[in-house]
C-alpha cells in the first residue's frame, strides 16, 4: 500500500480535527479550535462554520489553515482489514501518543457552495448540520488540501503532496445515493452482518449507510460510526458490489492468523 493511500484510508475514518488558523485579532498567531469535517469523495474536507466563530473570522482575512486529526479507534472500527494485519497498516495506538497515528493537512479554504450530492453527503455524516443551517450565519467551507505530514506510528513520518493524496471522484459521486438505496432496500441483513462484523454489540443492530468510497463505506451502528475498509481500493463505483460482496466472505485460516 502507498504512503498516499495509507493516509487517505486513515484520514477518512476520522470525524473532527483541530482547526488551526491564523488569528485576526492577535497578528497572524495560531488559533486552535474543533471542527467536524466530511470528506467529498476526492478525499478533501469540506466544513460547516458559524459566521460569527472565531476561525471564520480568520479565515476570511487569511484563507491559509491547517487540520490535525488523531485516530479515534473508539469509535470508528477498519472492520475491512481486520483478518489481514498487513504491516502497512497504521500503527495502533497502545496508551503512547507518540505511538499512535496521526496526520495534519496544510491547506486553504474557501466559502464554497456544495453541490446536492455533496450537501446530502455532509448531511447524511453530520445530520446535526441541518439544523444549523436554518440558523442562517453557517456556511460550507471547501478546504483544498495543498500537502500532508502524514505519522503512521513512531518514527514512521511521511509528507504526502496532495495530487498524490487526491482522486478523481465524479463517478463516485453521481453514483453514491443510488448504491446507498440499492443496498439498503436488497441488503438489509447482510449490512446487519457487517455491523456485528464491526462490532455491534447486538445481533440485529440498526444500521444506517453514511456512505461509500472508493476506500470503504461508512455505517451508523446502532448510533455508533463504524468504517469498513475494503480490502482493495476501487477504480469506479461499479465495483462497489464486488468489494461489498468481499466484506461478507469468512475469513481463512490465513487471514486470521
Amino acid at each position: 500500500m502507498s504512503i498516499a493511500l495509507a493516509a487517505r484510508r486513515f484520514l477518512r475514518a476520522q470525524s473532527q480535527a483541530v482547526l488551526s488558523t491564523l488569528s485576526a485579532r492577535h497578528d497572524g498567531a495560531p488559533f486552535g479550535s474543533l471542527a467536524p469535517f466530511v470528506l467529498d469523495q476526492q478525499g478533501a474536507p469540506w466544513m460547516l462554520l458559524s459566521g460569527l466563530a472565531e476561525h471564520s473570522r480568520n479565515l476570511q482575512a487569511k484563507a491559509q489553515l491547517s487540520l490535525f486529526v488523531q485516530a479515534a479507534q473508539s469509535h470508528v472500527v477498519d472492520a475491512g482489514r481486520q483478518r489481514d494485519q498487513a504491516a502497512d497498516a497504521p500503527l495502533a495506538s497502545r496508551g503512547d501518543s507518540q505511538a499512535s497515528a496521526r496526520l495534519t493537512l496544510v491547506g486553504k479554504a474557501e466559502p464554497l457552495s456544495p453541490d446536492a450530492a455533496l450537501r446530502a453527503r455532509f448531511i447524511r455524516y453530520q445530520p446535526q448540520s441541518e439544523s444549523y443551517l436554518k440558523l442562517g450565519d453557517f456556511r460550507f467551507w471547501g478546504v483544498q488540501p495543498l500537502e500532508l505530514r502524514f505519522i503512521e506510528g513512531f518514527a514512521r513520518a511521511h509528507w504526502v503532496s496532495a495530487s498524490d493524496f487526491l482522486l478523481d471522484g465524479d463517478a463516485f459521486a453521481q453514483a453514491e445515493q443510488q448504491t446507498i438505496d440499492w443496498l439498503h432496500s436488497a441488503h438489509a441483513s447482510n449490512l446487519q452482518r457487517l455491523a456485528v462484523q464491526a462490532g455491534a454489540a447486538s445481533r440485529r443492530p440498526q444500521v444506517q449507510l453514511l456512505g461509500l468510497d472508493s476506500d470503504g463505506l461508512d455505517m451508523l451502528v446502532d448510533g455508533q460510526r463504524r468504517r469498513l475498509a475494503f480490502f482493495e481500493s476501487i477504480a469506479h463505483p461499479s465495483d462497489w458490489p464486488d468489494a461489498f460482496a468481499a466484506l461478507l466472505q469468512p475469513a481463512s485460516p490465513a487471514q486470521t492468523r
